[in-house]
């Protein structure tokens, strides 16, 4: 079994508008192999530093992260570390996305991309 750890920070029950802002986050371990659900929680994290961030999802074992919007530092900073970054993911249920995932439907939004990426 090759466990797959998927992290959505969530808002109100929603996925977050923006990853800094949000404290809570949805963790989903998922059997890769057979593309179903092992288990599910919901985990908080505060600080908003990017190396916290990203230390904490090394601690858990993160492999994919799903985002509206993320700093553009921090999604390559995801990204060198091993990270799938999603982005540009519209504001659904964290149970939506990732039956999106696990069907392999869910896409970045190429336009938030090249917002997110090519700013000043």
């Amino acid at each position: 079994m090759k466990i797959k750890r998927i992290a959505i920070p969530i808002d109100e029950g929603n996925l977050g508008c923006q990853l800094g802002n949000c404290n809570q986050f949805m963790i989903y371990e998922i059997d890769s192999t057979k593309s179903n659900l092992v288990k599910s929680r919901v985990l908080e994290h505060n600080s908003k530093n990017k190396n916290d961030l990203l230390n904490w999802f090394a601690e858990i074992k993160i492999s994919d992260l799903i985002s509206h919007h993320i700093d553009k530092e921090l999604a390559q900073f995801l990204l060198e570390n091993k990270i799938n970054v999603f982005v540009g993911i519209p504001l659904q249920t964290p149970e939506a996305l990732l039956n999106a995932y696990i069907e392999g439907s869910l896409v970045s939004n190429e336009n938030v991309l090249h917002q997110n990426f090519n700013q000043n």
